[in-house]
């Protein structure tokens, strides 16, 4: 189990390797 602060941190990492487009398609098939 991650920490808060360790999965914001994971969040922030892929959020800057990943581009945006990938995340927002990612975030809505999840959703």
């Amino acid at each position: 189990p991650m920490s808060p602060f360790r999965r914001v941190w994971v969040a922030v990492r892929v959020r800057m390797w990943v581009p945006v487009e990938y995340i927002s398609k990612n975030y809505s098939a999840v959703k």
